[in-house]
């Protein structure tokens, strides 16, 4: 259950919002990375008590679409597979980060330059 739809169904002990969010975001680090600050979780869980926003489930994968390990995991198998990987990078952290930059289309692999012949 993510932390917005944990918000929708806490129980509310009596206690103002305001006490309840910053207890909870003391308690909480997964918050800090869904919240900007405790004073967004304050507004967003009075919203949510007053009914004014809802939660929308994450989507579904759908029917028959690939599913592929976790990008760390990926990683983690070739790197021990893989000897020109473990020389080509210093460690395996550098290949995930490599790996993930390049998904996310940040870094592009280009060829070694060759020259042209006459």
């Amino acid at each position: 259950m993510s932390n917005i739809q944990r918000a929708f169904t806490k129980s509310h002990s009596g206690q103002p919002a305001e006490t309840r969010c910053a207890a909870e975001w003391q308690a909480d680090a997964a918050l800090h990375s869904e919240f900007s600050d405790v004073e967004a979780y304050i507004a967003f869980t009075k919203a949510a008590e007053a009914g004014l926003v809802r939660g929308v489930p994450p989507r579904a994968a759908p029917a028959g679409a690939p599913t592929t390990p976790p990008v760390e995991a990926r990683c983690k198998a070739e790197w021990r597979t893989n000897a020109a990987l473990r020389a080509e990078f210093s460690d395996v952290e550098t290949y995930v980060a490599f790996t993930k930059a390049t998904e996310a289309g940040l870094a592009r692999v280009h060829g070694t330059k060759t020259r042209r012949q006459a």
